[in-house]
C-alpha cells in the first residue's frame, strides 16, 4: 500500500491528492485501505479522536490495529477562546455536569472530553477530511470558508466534536458578519437550529441587525426581505414567535405615525394581544385612522373590519365606542334626510350597546350630544314638544351634565 499510494505524509490533503501526487494523511491513508479491505472482503473498523483516524482490522481477539501516522497538528490552533466556548457549549448541552465545571479547568475538561475515542464508519471519513480543512482555515481567519467545510464535515460525521467545531465557527462567523446581502441571514437561522440556544439571543441579533438597517431610508425593504428569509428556515414556534414579535414591534414603532403600521401592529399582537406598547401603537392607529372619517356608513364599516382585525382586550372598548359613534351619526344624518325610519334603527342600534353614563370618552360624548341634540330640535321644531324632551331625557342618560342637549328645549 505504502508503495503503491502512500509517497508522502501531509498534514491536510484531500483524499484524491493520494492518487495525484502520493500525498496522504491519517484520513486519507485510512479511507485507501478502507477500499482495500472492501475489496478483499477483510473486516475492520474505523477508529476516531480527536485529532487522529485509524482502523482495526479483524477486530475481535486476533485485531490488528492500522497505524498509518498521528499528526496531532489541530491542537495548535485550540485557544483559549475556543476551549471555554466548547466547555460550555458541554455545559449547556448537559454534557458534562455543574460538579464538573465548577471542580475541574477548563483545559482539564476540554482535555478529558476532546480526546475521547469513538467508533465510526466508512461513509465518514470524508468529514475528517472537510474537519481538517475547516481548521487549517480557522487559523488563517478564514471564518467563512470554515464554517462552509464544519458543515460539509458534520454531514458525513454528525458527532459531537464536530458539532462543537461546526456551533463554535458559526459563531465566528456571526461576529464578523455585517448582512450586508439577505443571505447572510440564514447565519442565523442555522445558529437557531442548536439545541439549547437561547431564543432571545437570536432574537436580539436579529433586532441589532434590523435597528442598523432601519438608520437608512432606503432600507425597509431590505428589512422585509431579512425577516420573510430567516422566517421560513426557524421550525422551533417559540423562537419563531419571538423572532417575528420583536421585528414588528420594530416596525410598529417605526411606522406609528403612518398607515403601514397597521400591518405590523396587527401581526405583533397576534403573538402578543396583551403586549402594552403594541395595544397603545394600535389605539392611536385606530384614533388617527376614524377621528378624520367624515362618511358614516364607511366609519361603520371600517370599525366592523377593524374589530376583525384587533379583537384583543385592550383595543375592544375603544372600537366599540366608535362603532356607537358610527350609529349616532347615521341617525343624524338618517333625520337630517327626512329617513325617521332608519334614523331610529340606528338610535335603538346605540341605546342597545351603549352603558349609560358615558364621561370623558371622546368622540363618543361629542357624537351623543350633537345627535341627540339635533333629533330634539328636529321635534321640537315639528311641534313635537314630548317627543323632543323624550330625546332629551334620553340623551341625559349618558350625558347626565350636557347643556348642548338640554338646549334643545329649554
Amino acid at each position: 500500500m505504502h508503495s503503491q499510494f502512500l509517497k508522502k505524509y501531509s498534514n491536510n490533503e484531500y483524499f484524491p491528492e493520494a492518487f495525484q501526487s502520493g500525498l496522504y494523511n491519517c484520513v486519507s491513508a485510512s479511507m485507501i485501505f478502507s477500499l482495500v479491505f472492501d475489496q478483499l472482503r477483510i473486516p475492520y473498523k474505523v477508529v476516531a479522536s480527536s485529532d487522529h483516524v485509524y482502523l482495526i482490522a479483524n477486530p475481535g481477539e486476533h485485531s490488528i490495529v492500522i497505524e498509518t501516522t498521528n499528526p496531532g497538528f489541530e491542537k495548535a490552533i485550540f485557544t483559549g477562546e475556543f476551549k471555554r466556548q466548547y466547555v460550555n457549549y458541554l455545559r449547556t448541552s448537559k454534557l458534562i455536569s455543574d460538579d464538573e465545571y465548577k471542580n475541574k479547568s477548563i483545559d482539564e475538561i476540554f482535555e478529558e472530553n476532546f480526546d475521547e475515542v469513538r467508533d465510526a464508519e466508512f461513509n465518514n471519513l470524508p468529514g475528517f477530511q472537510y474537519y481538517n480543512k475547516a481548521l487549517t482555515k480557522m487559523e488563517n481567519n478564514e471564518n467563512q470558508l470554515a464554517y462552509e467545510l464544519c458543515q460539509k464535515a458534520y454531514f458525513f460525521y454528525p458527532d459531537q466534536q464536530f458539532k462543537v467545531l461546526l456551533y463554535n465557527s458559526l459563531l465566528y462567523q456571526l461576529e464578523k458578519c455585517d448582512f450586508s446581502k439577505v443571505a447572510d441571514i440564514d447565519y442565523l437561522a442555522q445558529f437557531s437550529r442548536f439545541e439549547n440556544t437561547d431564543m432571545s439571543v437570536v432574537a436580539g441579533i436579529f433586532n441589532n441587525v434590523i435597528a442598523h438597517y432601519l438608520q437608512y431610508t432606503d432600507k425597509e425593504k431590505y428589512c422585509d426581505s431579512l425577516f420573510n428569509r430567516l422566517v421560513l428556515q426557524i421550525k422551533d414556534k417559540a423562537t419563531l414567535e419571538e423572532v417575528s414579535f420583536s421585528y414588528f414591534m420594530q416596525m410598529s414603532y417605526r411606522y406609528q405615525n403612518s398607515d403601514k403600521v397597521e400591518h405590523y401592529v396587527a401581526n405583533a399582537l397576534k403573538i402578543k394581544g396583551n403586549h402594552q406598547d403594541a395595544n397603545s401603537i394600535s389605539i392611536n392607529y385606530i384614533h388617527r385612522k376614524l377621528i378624520s372619517m367624515y362618511n358614516s356608513n364607511a366609519l361603520l364599516d371600517t370599525v366592523k373590519q377593524l374589530q376583525f382585525r384587533f379583537d384583543y382586550n385592550g383595543i375592544r372598548p375603544v372600537l366599540k365606542d366608535y362603532e356607537m359613534v358610527a350609529y349616532l351619526r347615521i341617525a343624524k344624518d338618517s333625520y337630517e334626510n327626512k329617513q325617521v325610519k332608519e334614523g331610529d334603527k340606528y338610535l335603538s342600534l346605540f341605546e342597545e350597546k351603549c352603558i349609560d353614563p358615558v364621561e370623558n370618552r371622546q368622540p363618543l360624548c361629542s357624537a351623543i350630544e350633537s345627535t341627540y341634540h339635533s333629533i330634539a330640535v328636529y321635534y321640537f321644531y315639528k311641534n313635537d314638544k314630548t317627543m323632543a324632551k323624550n330625546l332629551v331625557n334620553r340623551g341625559l342618560k349618558y350625558l347626565p351634565g350636557s347643556n348642548l342637549i338640554k338646549s334643545a328645549v329649554y
